[in-house]
């Protein structure tokens, strides 16, 4: 019996678990490491922010960065902030602008091999009380699900996890290496599944964004759309144009005092769009047998526990 229903639950065990796997690791990790460089502090953890650009630019490498191929996955940016931040970065010759695309420069290619050098010692360095049998069979399983979405015959929905395994590191990496990329790999997919989902329905990025903060119920007027969106390089009235534009389309009302709620037509939207998206997030799973599926989960779920309670530790 599955320990997860396959929807967004599994998805967020997948990321969750990435982020434990880097705590228990950080926990344990005695070194000091050099400084980030300040730019890559700026906007960390955001995807529009310096430090994400930079994996991307390493995604992409040899091919160049511009606003479009970074917003095919990162949409719900505007445009003028992707290019503001690509030229932040060519200020730092980490990337040379030549008309519209900006190239990766030997500086940055130092860069990302420094990046992934720190990575490295965070996850190799240190050895958790975890078993090898469970490490190798958790590498094992999410490698075949990674290689069967890779078969997908509709290229658009494999397009950002197609880009993030051009990152992988090699096959005789350690098990965490591997294990970390393959957690960013699924974080790609998602993305290829829920665009997929939702550009059905033709809204632009920052406008299928803001109805799902108000359809989650996360945001309930432009104001506070605005106020858990704004670093996506909007202005107010943009979203509130947006806002506007899904009013007209039937999937907000919105009363005298702005506040907003969703539609039974924009419900019915909303929840088809999560749908589709769990449906093509977890067809590559559904190609092996439920013994598999089961196992996978289940090795996952216990991988993730003994993670947290390594991170928990006093």
């Amino acid at each position: 019996m599955n320990t997860q229903p396959m929807n967004a639950s599994l998805y967020d065990l997948s990321q969750n678990t990435q982020g434990q796997l880097f705590m228990a690791m950080q926990k344990k990790f005695s070194e000091t490491l050099e400084p980030l460089p300040p730019i890559l502090q700026v906007r960390r953890g955001y995807a529009e922010s310096p430090a994400w650009f930079m994996v991307q630019a390493s995604e992409f490498a040899p091919e160049p960065l511009t606003v479009h191929n970074i917003r095919v996955r990162d949409i719900y940016a505007s445009k003028r902030l992707v290019a503001a931040l690509l030229e932040m970065l060519a200020g730092e010759r980490w990337l040379a602008r030549v008309g519209d695309a900006y190239h990766l420069t030997p500086l940055g290619k130092t860069l990302i091999g420094q990046l992934q050098e720190r990575t490295a010692k965070v996850l190799t360095s240190t050895q958790l009380s975890i078993s090898d049998v469970l490490v190798e069979g958790v590498e094992a399983s999410l490698r075949q699900i990674i290689d069967a979405s890779l078969t997908q015959l509709d290229a658009t929905i494999t397009w950002c996890l197609r880009y993030s395994r051009n990152r992988a590191p090699d096959d005789s990496a350690h098990p965490f290496l591997k294990l970390s990329q393959y957690f960013s790999d699924f974080n790609a997919y998602r993305d290829d599944a829920h665009m997929k989902a939702w550009q059905a329905h033709e809204p632009e990025g920052f406008i299928w964004e803001s109805f799902a903060q108000i359809a989650t119920q996360k945001a309930h007027d432009v104001a506070s759309v605005f106020d858990l969106l704004y670093y996506r390089g909007y202005a107010k009235e943009e979203f509130q144009n947006g806002v506007d534009q899904l009013v007209e389309k039937e999937w907000l009302m919105s009363d005298e005092n702005g506040r907003l709620t969703v539609t039974e037509m924009g419900q019915a939207v909303f929840e088809a769009v999560e749908k589709t998206t769990d449906e093509l997030f977890y067809a590559p799973w559904r190609t092996f047998s439920t013994e598999f599926q089961d196992k996978t989960i289940q090795q996952l779920q216990q991988f993730h526990d003994e993670l947290q309670a390594i991170a928990s530790e006093e």
